[in-house]
Parts: C-alpha cells; sequence; structure tokens
C-alpha cells in the first residue's frame, strides 16, 4: 500500500510511479521519489496475507494499492423529518450525527494522518402548503428541493469548525421543519449534483488532492424513490468518473438489502 497526500496524481502517473520500483526491494516506510519530488510512502506489505516488513517488487506478481490522504470529500447531510424528531437510544438523530458518527469519523482520519478536503451540504425537500394551509406530500407531486452549502473545501483537521456549523444550522429557527419524509426526500438528486460537480475533475484538476467521494446521511433506513431515468444517468455519472458514494444511515438497519432506490 502506497499513500500520498498534498498532490495530484493521475493514473498515468501512479504507473510511471510504480514501472519505477519493478525488481528492487521495497521496505515499509519508505519513501518514493517521482520527478525529484518525495511522492508516496510505502504503508504496508502483504505476502499471502501477512504484512512483512520488506518484500520484492515484481510485475504481475505485485498488486499495488494507492491510497490518497488528501481526497475531496461531499458529506451530504438529509434535512428529514426522521432527522428532526425521530429518538434512538435516548438521542434524536441529529444529535447521533453531531456527537457520534461524525466525530468518530474525524477522529478516524486523524488517527490515520490524513488530510482531506471537506465539504459539507444540507438538503432536503421542503412541503408546499396548499390552499387549505396542509401541506402537500410528494407522490402529489408538490415540494420545493432545497441545498445549502454549509461549509467548502475545509482541511478536516479542522472539524470542529464543522461540527460548531451543523450544530448552528440544526438550532436555526429558520431551517425548514416542513420537510418530507427520508424515503421521499431528494436524495438521488443531491448525490447527482454532487457528482456533477466532481465530474469535471479532468478539466479542472485540484492539484492538492487526489480522489472523490460522496458520504450522504439519512435518518431513514437507506429505502429511497428515485426516478428510473435520473437514477441511470447518476450511476453513469458516479462509474463513468470513478466517484465513490456512501450511504450511511442512522436508523437500525431492516431486513431487506439497503440501499435501495425504488422506481415506478
Amino acid at each position: 500500500e502506497l499513500m500520498f497526500r498534498d498532490q495530484y496524481l493521475s493514473r498515468a502517473d501512479m504507473w510511471q510511479l510504480l514501472g519505477r520500483v519493478q525488481d528492487t526491494v521495497l521496505y515499509r516506510g519508505q519513501v518514493l521519489n517521482y520527478l525529484g519530488n518525495a511522492t508516496a510512502e510505502v504503508k504496508h506489505i502483504y505476502i499471502s496475507g501477512n504484512e512483512v516488513e520488506s518484500g520484492f517488487c515484481s510485475h504481475p506478481q505485485t498488486k499495488a494499492i494507492f491510497r490518497s490522504a488528501s481526497a475531496r470529500y461531499t458529506i451530504l447531510v438529509e434535512i428529514s423529518q426522521e432527522m428532526l424528531s425521530s429518538w434512538s437510544n435516548g438521542e434524536l438523530m441529529y444529535e447521533r450525527l453531531l456527537n457520534g458518527f461524525l466525530p468518530d469519523l474525524f477522529n478516524r482520519w486523524k488517527t490515520l494522518k490524513v488530510r482531506h478536503q471537506v465539504s459539507v451540504i444540507l438538503f432536503g425537500r421542503s412541503k408546499v402548503a396548499n390552499g387549505n394551509g396542509k401541506h402537500d406530500s410528494y407522490e402529489s407531486g408538490h415540494g420545493e428541493d432545497f441545498f445549502h452549502v454549509l461549509v467548502s473545501e475545509i482541511v478536516s483537521s479542522n472539524w470542529p469548525l464543522i461540527i460548531r456549523k451543523l450544530k448552528q444550522a440544526f438550532n436555526d429557527r429558520t431551517l425548514s421543519r416542513a420537510v418530507s419524509l427520508a424515503a421521499e426526500s431528494n436524495m438521488l438528486e443531491a448525490i447527482h449534483l454532487t457528482a456533477l460537480d466532481f465530474s469535471d475533475d479532468q478539466t479542472d484538476t485540484h492539484l492538492m488532492s487526489t480522489g472523490t467521494s460522496i458520504i450522504a446521511v439519512t435518518a431513514g433506513t437507506g429505502l429511497f424513490d428515485a426516478d428510473h431515468t435520473l437514477l441511470k444517468q447518476t450511476t453513469d455519472l458516479l462509474i463513468g468518473n470513478s466517484i465513490g458514494v456512501d450511504i450511511v444511515a442512522l436508523s437500525p438497519r431492516p431486513l431487506t438489502p439497503v440501499p435501495l432506490f425504488k422506481y415506478d
């Protein structure tokens, strides 16, 4: 496993770097140079599933794994009825997010000594009141999607600021409380828009980071309504640009396989 940070490495750069160490002995902690600069560090070496201190690198027996310690992460936080009002083990769902999942995630990154660039976006689907003062559901075709960029490309080591911004947002009275259920939210639309931002990485490259990933947090069980056409477009967009998506559900795991996007 080779780890690098604070730089952009293309697939061609990775291939060239791997070619420079062919038929040589590598050891754990070794720093590899490429184009006159310290580029990557050998973090782990495995032989037959067992970690060793050193090993001989030869193609095609040696499989190289490049891990970026400075990727671009976008954390999508779904604002839904469950997130604002549902309880689990004495905590509201958004309290589980602020006091549990996010601190654990950032502390793990700190332990691994990585410095990712983190953006946080709040999103949801507001219900629109009809003439009777009642709110229409998403099934009736009414509803307004909202997206709010809370922080943009903040270094993950500054995570207390991110938590503080989220706490302020959840306690802000201007935050819409008339929102849809998690299953009826705009989860797919939020992932699609985020992927569009990452898709220009080849033309507008971020030279201080390599890799893009999306973490979508929901208070539901991982079941979402979706449009089939948009689902196909989003799938092609994610696969074509090598964008990873992790959907984190704060609710207990259901008996069915999740995440699951259902469409007519």
